[in-house]
């Protein structure tokens, strides 16, 4: 008798461990992109590349770093905006007294909490437009990935 009942205590054990293996998975923070609304821009001295990035997740999330590549050529923006609505709470130090939307300046690392109705319009900006238009073949096909580096993960959006 004793010995079924160290069995099922240690099956009731496993399943508790499986079970919150599986709820602390459901709670990660999920970064997610609207490919579609993808827009570049070019000007004289600047291409700025938009997209909008939410955080889908149950959790907080660091940004660490944004950047851009093609083939094997690696493009680190000169600098990051957020156009930021009011509902959108971005974390420490992030948060804006000015109408809004507006864009804000941004200082990597920073915070991004968890919205599921709200998004951040992101401007990346690269300056050096000779370079860039030479490495990615802008007349013939634009196809790039930019990798975002959060909290201990990383992920990759491919675009074209």
């Amino acid at each position: 008798m004793e010995y079924i009942i160290s069995i099922l205590g240690l099956i009731v054990a496993i399943l508790g461990i499986l079970l919150s293996f599986y709820i602390e998975s459901k709670n990660k923070p999920k970064l997610y992109v609207e490919k579609e609304v993808l827009e570049v821009k070019m000007d004289e001295n600047e291409i700025w590349i938009y997209f909008y990035l939410s955080n889908v997740g149950q959790r907080p999330t660091t940004i660490k770093k944004m950047e851009l590549y093609h083939n094997k050529t690696k493009f680190m923006p000169n600098s990051v905006y957020l156009n930021v609505s009011e509902s959108v709470s971005l974390g420490v130090g992030l948060k804006t007294s000015y109408p809004l939307p507006s864009y804000k300046p941004v200082i990597f690392p920073f915070l991004l909490q968890p919205n599921h109705t709200d998004k951040i319009l992101v401007k990346l900006n690269y300056s050096s437009k000779e370079n860039f238009e030479k490495e990615m073949n802008l007349e013939n096909n634009l196809k790039y990935k930019i990798i975002i580096n959060y909290s201990n993960k990383k992920k990759i959006f491919d675009f074209k």
